[in-house]
């Protein structure tokens, strides 16, 4: 027996399978075409990542006999916190150093800038308050040290042993120096 809403389902199904297959045809050309151009009208994009250098170099007068003006420059490609160390020593003449040390208003005389941003630690190294842009300079840390006693065969030898650490994230230098940085500036609570 022939049944004419059977007939209509069928041809209504195949009309919608035809339709859809149309479309699916259509999207897919769609899809194909904008991945075409994607892939022949965009430059590739290439990130560059350079890693931070953190150097910093001394700085001083030297006429023979007095070390002045001493500062640090922040050689490196970051904002960094800095610090020194002040070490004086006898030095002979073959470049052996002495065990002996030399001792400050006897046998030299040094001179420490003042208001200039140093900060002296109880660990015996000198800080930087505030970061030192890339290029840019300390404030003096030694405005004069002068030899003021001789000894045979040795000259007074003072070395300036600076170090830096990149100042963003702040957390870094109270990790690793042990101090405290209060709104970007290093503070005497923990020096």
């Amino acid at each position: 027996m022939y049944n004419a809403n059977r007939f209509k389902r069928t041809r209504k199904n195949k009309q919608l399978i035809a339709l859809l297959s149309v479309l699916t045809v259509i999207l897919g050309l769609a899809g194909g075409i904008t991945l075409a151009y994607i892939f022949t009208q965009t430059q590739p994009i290439e990130n560059t990542f350079r890693p931070t250098e953190v150097t910093v170099e001394i700085e001083e007068e030297f006429d023979g006999s007095v070390k002045s003006d001493v500062k640090i420059t922040n050689t490196g490609t970051a904002p960094s916190y800095i610090r020194a160390a002040v070490v004086v020593t006898w030095v002979t003449s073959d470049g052996s150093t002495l065990a002996e040390t030399p001792v400050e208003g006897e046998d030299y005389d040094i001179t420490y800038a003042e208001n200039t941003g140093w900060l002296k630690g109880d660990d015996g190294y000198w800080y930087y308050t505030t970061p030192v842009n890339p290029n840019e300079s300390t404030g003096i840390l030694i405005d004069e040290c002068t030899q003021l006693a001789e000894k045979a065969d040795c000259q007074l030898a003072v070395e300036i042993l600076a170090s830096a650490i990149q100042s963003d994230p702040s957390d870094a230098v109270t990790e690793a120096w042990g101090v405290t940085v209060l709104d970007g500036v290093i503070s005497n609570q923990g020096v």
